[in-house]
């Protein structure tokens, strides 16, 4: 049959949090948007409302929205928007992408399947995981659990950002067969000036230039196994190491490692920077640091393992772990096993050996980086033959 597909494409993009919260699947939905309009497509942007959110992209819907836990969660209620429906109605998408599955995700799953338009979600994030940690009782995790599965299992097509996140999708109890990976990718690019960006940070934040820095960037939070770094720390303290380690990010465990960082005598070899939104630090940072540590089994496939490969910084990650599935141990990055002396030794490992450390690096960044505009050439495709499928 041929082809009815409309040109440009009509796209929304949804997802139950937006900035200024700053994670890797905010970063996702905000490149999607800006890299899929510059390719021609015609995109709407449905997120919660925020007070401090002054997005100045058109097409924006920002649904009610109530916070929970301190702020650091969102509630969208888009039943008590008074213009959403009028909206898409007016906007007639082709194609609904959902990058979260609560709220704003099972509000859209039930329009698209009214209006018989295809909807697909990308499954970024090991819930589960999140609810034992935020969630007190058992009943409330099973509930929203349940909720989160029913929305997944309704949509047309569910994405992974690489192909070991299937394993745990099935296990979540997904009922359907096909599972397609869509990559991740960043806007970050390499910088020109690397010795410019590295004084730049050894200035700025007081590093010492002979010293090895290490690095983490992300939420300061349990699930990020953080406690992993700070045991293995004290492991190259007590070999008499001269390093940096460099924490970025904020939340709500951020108090209780830097009391840990003290009752261990680490504070003087320990940097916590707090969140830092500006992408162009942020790019110096990773140009600066030796290595990243991603010590968590919960994320996915995380946006800060590409920024790393975007400055030629290797990273080291879990063996087994879905962050680390694409890293070659020693050739293009590191993997350790869940123990502090295990990411002690490869610490130890990258530390004396320099020059195979950089090798590593250079090696992240050819077989790691990639720019959106090559996986949204991809996503366009993908779109195309899952509207092509749903009008025939």
């Amino acid at each position: 049959m041929k082809s009815q597909l409309k040109t440009p494409l009509k796209i929304v993009l949804a997802c139950d949090a937006f900035y200024p919260y700053v994670d890797g699947v905010i970063k996702v939905v905000d490149n999607y948007y800006d890299q899929l309009t510059k390719q021609g497509c015609k995109c709407l942007l449905i997120i919660p409302k925020h007070k401090l959110n002054k997005s100045i992209k058109p097409n924006v819907i920002r649904v009610p929205n109530i916070y929970k836990w301190g702020g650091v969660y969102s509630s969208p209620i888009p039943q008590l928007s008074l213009h959403l429906k009028r909206c898409l109605n007016q906007f007639k998408p082709d194609i609904v992408h959902i990058h979260s599955p609560f709220t704003i995700g099972k509000w859209l799953s039930k329009y698209c399947h009214k209006h018989h338009i295809p909807i697909v979600l990308t499954f970024h994030t090991k819930y589960k995981d999140e609810f034992d940690r935020i969630l007190k009782f058992r009943w409330i995790r099973k509930f929203i659990f349940h909720y989160i599965m029913k929305v997944i299992n309704r949509v047309d097509y569910v994405y992974v950002p690489n192909a070991s996140v299937r394993k745990t999708l099935v296990t979540y109890g997904y009922l359907k067969s096909t599972v397609n990976v869509l990559h991740n990718a960043t806007d970050m690019l390499p910088i020109p000036n690397k010795q410019g960006a590295i004084t730049y940070i050894n200035q700025t934040y007081k590093i010492n230039s002979a010293y090895f820095v290490i690095l983490f960037v992300g939420r300061i939070i349990e699930v990020k196994n953080i406690m992993l770094i700070i045991r293995s720390l004290k492991i190259l303290v007590e070999k008499n190491q001269q390093f940096q380690m460099v924490f970025i990010g904020d939340g709500s465990d951020r108090k209780k490692y830097e009391n840990e960082i003290n009752k261990l005598g680490l504070k003087s070899y320990c940097l916590f920077t707090g969140a830092i939104n500006d992408s162009h630090i942020l790019a110096k940072f990773y140009a600066r640091a030796n290595l990243l540590v991603v010590p968590s089994v919960f994320d996915n496939a995380p946006i800060v393992l590409l920024e790393a490969a975007s400055q030629k910084t290797p990273t080291v990650c879990i063996r087994g772990s879905d962050a680390g599935s694409e890293i070659q141990d020693k050739k293009n990055g590191y993997l350790c096993n869940d123990d502090s002396v295990s990411l002690a030794k490869v610490l130890l490992y990258a530390l004396k050996n320099i020059s195979q450390n950089e090798e590593c690096g250079i090696n992240a960044y050819k077989t790691l980086y990639r720019s959106w505009d090559s996986v949204c050439d991809q996503v366009i495709k993908e779109y195309q033959k899952i509207i092509e499928t749903k009008i025939k």
